[in-house]
């Protein structure tokens, strides 16, 4: 569990690098290079060209992480992995509860929510979106660094 302390010191972070309120944490698939596995090889066999599995990371802005699901393929997409954590569900009933300021950071492979932050597409130079694309990533870097540094898995 993320105490009500912790969460203020993680948006006072990513606000301060990224000018986006509410962000708590950030969210990546990585994947983890396995074996080929007897069964169900061809759900883990990645797009970079190996098997894996591909691991969805929560983490927060001292690269603990805060979540993690293992248990899908490298076939898997991240935002399918997304929607079938039960992590959508906890954040937007977090966020229809009035925890508006309770938000992830992520890239563009995952949906666009209130509480899931993702960049904007293809921005043009010299718009607000191409220096809100540079912050989201320096600040969303992090979650790429977390490896396993720090595991909590308690759920956020």
């Amino acid at each position: 569990m993320m105490e009500p302390n912790e969460q203020q010191d993680a948006r006072r972070y990513f606000f301060s690098k990224s000018g986006i309120p509410g962000v708590v944490m950030c969210v990546d698939g990585t994947h983890i290079k396995i074996i080929v596995p007897v069964d169900d090889y061809d759900q883990h066999y990645n797009r970079k060209g190996y098997y894996s599995l591909n691991a969805m990371i929560i983490c927060d802005h001292l690269m603990k992480i805060r979540y993690v699901n293992a248990k899908f393929g490298g076939a898997n997409h991240d935002s399918h992995i997304w929607n079938l954590s039960g992590m959508d569900n906890f954040f937007e009933t977090k966020h229809r509860s009035g925890e508006t300021a309770f938000k992830l950071l992520d890239d563009a492979e995952y949906p666009s929510k209130p509480w899931l932050i993702t960049p904007k597409r293809n921005p043009a130079p010299n718009t607000p979106e191409a220096p809100f694309n540079k912050n989201h990533s320096l600040c969303r870097e992090i979650v790429e660094r977390s490896g396993c540094s720090k595991i909590d898995l308690g759920v956020c």
